[in-house]
């Protein structure tokens, strides 16, 4: 999902740990309940009759992976939490 959505892909997913992460719920996709394929069925039908929003989400989508889960920002993560071990070292001794 993150590969779509960094594409600017519109995406559903069923709730289920790790989706949350790049899905929420009507802002960069949509979810639905595991194993509901009516539900699925359903957010298909809502994307294919107004292509606008689920092209909303996949913008906010590609902004969230980009600015979470770029390397930039993976970078910038361990930079952080290498500065925090290190204080936390430094502090303790």
């Amino acid at each position: 999902m993150m590969e779509a959505l960094a594409a600017g892909i519109p995406c559903a997913g069923s709730r289920i740990p790790g989706v949350d992460a790049v899905l929420r719920d009507g802002l960069t996709g949509d979810t639905f309940p595991p194993g509901d394929a009516a539900e699925l069925t359903a957010i298909i039908a809502r994307h294919m009759q107004d292509r606008g929003k689920p092209l909303r989400q996949a913008a906010a989508g590609r902004e969230l992976v980009h600015g979470t889960f770029s390397a930039t920002a993976m970078a910038r993560a361990y930079e952080r939490l290498y500065g925090e071990l290190v204080g936390r070292t430094v502090a303790s001794q």
